[in-house]
């Protein structure tokens, strides 16, 4: 995978994929909706800037983002995933995938699992 960079004027930090598991916890449906999770990323954040609409999948739609490891994901109470990618001039895109796994001890469980 090619490097992202996110730089200011001052600081720059590699990244690959930036991966978010939230620890939703006991929430009504509502909140959890796919424009609720739009809502906890910035539209624009150090000049970088959405590339693209995101993309959001539930329940077995997670096969069509990846293939084989959604299988981990669905093990452990996958619910729904927000991918969105930022772009920034002369500069390679940064991925964010925000997952909603239901319940802490399921993103725990699936970060571990895939840690390891």
């Amino acid at each position: 995978m090619g490097k992202s960079y996110f730089a200011g004027d001052k600081y720059q930090v590699t990244m690959g994929s930036l991966l978010l598991f939230l620890p939703l916890i006991m929430t009504p449906p509502d909140t959890v909706s796919p424009a609720a999770l739009q809502k906890l990323l910035p539209a624009s954040l150090h000049q970088w800037s959405f590339a693209e609409s995101s993309k959001v999948y539930t329940g077995r739609e997670i096969f069509q983002y990846m293939d084989g490891a959604g299988e981990v994901y669905l093990a452990y109470g996958f619910q729904r995933l927000l991918v969105q990618r930022y772009s920034r001039p002369n500069q390679e895109e940064i991925l964010v995938e925000v997952f909603d796994m239901g319940f802490p001890r399921n993103a725990y469980g699936a970060f571990t699992n895939l840690k390891g």
